[in-house]
C-alpha cells in the first residue's frame, strides 16, 4: 500500500532481495493505474507489468514487521501468474482466497503451497483457465506496450468467499431483522380467532437462492456479490441431528443434499453415495433456508406490535443444493475409487484377483500394522423409518431415562459374510458377495452415535456393510425370534449397528450384473406407512 490510499502489485516483478516495508520511498516508472480490479482489495491500485520498473529511494527503519497475508510470499501464485496467463483482476482475488482458506480450512490441510494451488483452483473454477501462451519477451522489448493489463476494471460479478460460521451468522442477524409479524397473517387477519393468530405465526420460513448462472435481483440475494462456499462434507457428529453438515475450520452448517437418482428419469432424490463423504467441495449455487419458530399468545392483531405476548423465539439455518453443483476440490479415497472404477473397463479384469493382492499388500508393502481386518456383507435398503427419540435401554449414563435417536432399517440381504484382511470400501462387488440369501431379510437398529448414517441410507440402493477389527462373520449375523412348535414367525432378524461400523454405496456400475436392473419403488400412502409400523 502507498501512502495509505493506493495499493501497490508487483507480482510481476522479480522477487526482492530485500522485501518492501511501511516506511519506504520508491520510485516507480511504467506502472498501470487499475480502478477497482478486485472488490476484496483497495479501490485504486498500481500494477508494475514486466517493463515497469522500481527503485527504493529511501530505506525504513522499521523491522520485524509481519509480512501482509493478503499477500503471499512463497512465489508460488506469482508463478503461476506468468505461466498461465491470467489477469491481475484474477490475481489479486486468489490472494484473497488464499489469506480466507488459510483461516476457514481444517488443519488437517498441508503446507502453504497446496493452499495457494487450491485457490488457483477455485480460480480457473469461477473465472475458467487463462488464455493463449504470453510472449514475455515481446512484453518486455518492444516498443509498444502490449501486456495484458488494463487500466480500468469493475465486475460485480466477482463470487465473494465466506466462511461457513460468516454464512451461518449472518443468516441468524437476518432472521428477525425487518421482520414483520403482520406479514404472515392474511389481509383480513382482523377476523381471525386468537388460536388462528398464534397458530399462523408459530412457523415461517424464507429462502434465499445463490446461482451464479442466473440474474438475480438485488433484493433476492443476501449480498450483492454471489457467494462461494467451501468445506468438507460430512456425517453429523451430534446425536439431535440426522442431516449432513458442511463444515470448516471455523464452524459447520446443516445441508439438505441432493444428487441424481440412478434411474432411467435421472430426477433428484435424497443423497446415497457414501464416496461424497470427507471430501473438500466448493458450492456455488444453493440455497440458504432459515425456518422462524414463534410461541406467542397474542390476543388479537392489535397487539402484534408488543412482544411481551412473545414467550419463545428461535430459528433453524441450513443449506439445500445438489451434489450436481459441488465441485470436488480435494476427493476422498472413497471417490476416487469410485471414480475409477466407474470409468467403462475399469479394473474389470482384476477383480478376482483384488482381495489376494490386496492381502499380500498389506503384509509386504505396508507391514503388519496396515493390515485391519474385517467383514462385510452386501444389503438392498428396502424400507428406513424415521428418526425419533425412544428410550432403547442402551446408554443410559448421563442420559435423561435413557432416551436416545433411534432408527430402523430394513433391508434385503445379498449374500453370505466375507472376510477382508483390508477395508474393501466401495470397491466393485465380488462373486463371493452374492448367494442364495437375498431372500433373507435384516432390521438394522441404529441408536445414538450410529445414528448418523440416517442422512445416506436411502430405499432402493445397495451397500456394503463393514465391521472393522475382526473376522468373526457372526457379528453381522441378526438374531433372530425363537420360535414355538406349530407357530408360524414373520418376524425378521435384528442387528445392532456399532458405532464403528461403515456403510459404503456400492453404485449400480459397481454391482454385479445380476443386480444391476433398476427396482421399481411402491408409492405408499401414509396410512400405509403407519400401517407398516
Amino acid at each position: 500500500m502507498c501512502d495509505g490510499k493506493v495499493g501497490l502489485c508487483l507480482a510481476y516483478q522479480p522477487a526482492l532481495r530485500r522485501k518492501l516495508r511501511p516506511g519506504d520511498s520508491v520510485e516507480l516508472h511504467s506502472v498501470h493505474f487499475l480502478y477497482r480490479p478486485c472488490p476484496d482489495f483497495l479501490p485504486f491500485v498500481l500494477c508494475a507489468c514486466l517493463r515497469s520498473s522500481l527503485r527504493v529511494t529511501t530505506f525504513s527503519r522499521v523491522v520485524g514487521l509481519e509480512p501482509d497475508v493478503r499477500c503471499p510470499g512463497d512465489g508460488v501464485l506469482p508463478r503461476l501468474l506468468v505461466q498461465r496467463n491470467v489477469g491481475v483482476a484474477e490475481y489479486l482475488w486468489v490472494c484473497h482466497l488464499t489469506a480466507a482458506l488459510r483461516k476457514s480450512l481444517i488443519p488437517s490441510v498441508p503446507t502453504e503451497q497446496c493452499v495457494c494451488l487450491l485457490s488457483w483452483k477455485l480460480m480457473e473454477l469461477v473465472f475458467g483457465k487463462g488464455g493463449a501462451k504470453r510472449d514475455i519477451y515481446s512484453e518486455m522489448l518492444d516498443e509498444q506496450d502490449t501486456c495484458p493489463l488494463t487500466q480500468y476494471s469493475l465486475d460485480s460479478s466477482v463470487p465473494q468467499f465466506v466462511s461457513l460460521s460468516q454464512c451461518s451468522d449472518s443468516l441468524h442477524s437476518n432472521c428477525w431483522s425487518d421482520f414483520s409479524l403482520s406479514s404472515l397473517l392474511p389481509p383480513d387477519g382482523s377476523s381471525l380467532t386468537r388460536a388462528d393468530i398464534n397458530a399462523a405465526l408459530s412457523w415461517s420460513f424464507q429462502t434465499v437462492t445463490f446461482d451464479p448462472c442466473l440474474d438475480l435481483q438485488t433484493g433476492d440475494r443476501l449480498r450483492r456479490r454471489p457467494l462461494l462456499l467451501v468445506g468438507v462434507l460430512a456425517l453429523p457428529s451430534q446425536t439431535c441431528e440426522h442431516t449432513l453438515r458442511l463444515r470448516d475450520h471455523t464452524g459447520a452448517m446443516a445441508c439438505v443434499v441432493t444428487e441424481t437418482s440412478e434411474e432411467e428419469d435421472g430426477g433428484q432424490r435424497a443423497t446415497f453415495n457414501t464416496a461424497w463423504l470427507g471430501c473438500l467441495v466448493c458450492v456455488r449455487q444453493f440455497t440458504t433456508v432459515t425456518e422462524r419458530f414463534i410461541q406467542s399468545d397474542f390476543p388479537s392483531c392489535r397487539h402484534l406490535q408488543q412482544d411481551g405476548y412473545i414467550t419463545d423465539r428461535h430459528c433453524r439455518v441450513y443449506l439445500q443444493f445438489s451434489l450436481d453443483h459441488a465441485h470436488v476440490l480435494s476427493p476422498s479415497v472413497a471417490m476416487v475409487t469410485h471414480r475409477q472404477r466407474e470409468e467403462p473397463g475399469g479394473d474389470d479384469h482384476k477383480e478376482e484377483e483384488e482381495p489376494q493382492s490386496q492381502r499380500k499388500k498389506g503384509k509386504t508393502e505396508e507391514g503388519q500394522s496396515a493390515s485391519r481386518p474385517c467383514v462385510s456383507m452386501v444389503i438392498r435398503v428396502e424400507q428406513k423409518e424415521g428418526v425419533s427419540w425412544r428410550n432403547s435401554g442402551a446408554g443410559l449414563r448421563d442420559k435423561e431415562a435413557g432416551l436416545s435417536l433411534c432408527f430402523c432399517v430394513r433391508a434385503a440381504v445379498i449374500g453370505p459374510v466375507v472376510i477382508w484382511e483390508q477395508d474393501p470400501k466401495n470397491g466393485r462387488m465380488l462373486d463371493r458377495e452374492a448367494g442364495e440369501r437375498e431372500k433373507d431379510k435384516v432390521a438394522l437398529w441404529f441408536t445414538g452415535v450410529s445414528a448418523c448414517w440416517f442422512p445416506v441410507l436411502q430405499p432402493g440402493c445397495f451397500y456394503r456393510l463393514v465391521a472393522a477389527n475382526t473376522q468373526d462373520p457372526s457379528v453381522l449375523i441378526g438374531s433372530g425370534v425363537c420360535k414355538q412348535s406349530r407357530v408360524e414367525c414373520h418376524a425378521d432378524s435384528t442387528l445392532q449397528v456399532h458405532s464403528d461400523w461403515r456403510f459404503h454405496t456400492l453404485t449400480r456400475p459397481l454391482l454385479l450384473p445380476a443386480y444391476k436392473q433398476a427396482l421399481s419403488l411402491t408409492v405408499m400412502s401414509v396410512s400405509e406407512v403407519l400401517d407398516c409400523r
